[in-house]
């Protein structure tokens, strides 16, 4: 990554953990495309609710929670869904953890891993959200590594 985009990610991080630091809590919801009404999909409500600080058990079981309810929600993740499908790439392999209001998304693949993405709108011109950081994880997922950030706010400057 560029110094700018670390720079760029630094900020952006500060200023999610800054939101998490004053609400004390997570809410978790599969894909982020299941919620929004403007595309005509069915509004779902969070899988769990985390308060902070959370214990790993909880992490991992609503994490999990999350993906499995991704799997039942696959319909919605049909590149028929529409201008969605090309901004967020969704596709039926990928799983999405959204968290609520904080406009931090981890993003979980099958293919991917430790992968770092900026999404700015007024950057791009496009888009649905304002800033936007994803944080993607492989098939093995690091929950220590996860509840680090959750709990710390530890910015993850990934080369």
């Amino acid at each position: 990554m560029e110094n700018t985009d670390k720079e760029i990610w630094e900020t952006t991080f500060k200023e999610v953990w800054m939101h998490f630091e004053k609400s004390k809590r997570l809410l978790l919801n599969p894909i982020g495309l299941a919620t929004n009404p403007a595309w005509g999909t069915k509004a779902v409500p969070p899988v769990m609710e985390l308060h902070l600080p959370c214990k790993k058990e909880e992490l991992i079981k609503a994490i999990q929670a999350t993906f499995d309810n991704c799997y039942k929600l696959d319909g919605h993740s049909s590149p028929k869904e529409g201008p969605a499908e090309n901004y967020l790439g969704i596709k039926s392999e990928r799983k999405f953890v959204r968290i609520f209001d904080k406009r931090l998304i981890l993003r979980w693949t099958q293919k991917e891993n430790y992968v770092l993405d900026i999404w700015n709108r007024n950057a791009q011109g496009k888009g649905y959200y304002d800033d936007l950081s994803t944080i993607v994880f492989g098939e093995n997922i690091d929950y220590d590594y996860i509840l680090d950030l959750i709990q710390q706010g530890v910015s993850p400057i990934i080369p």
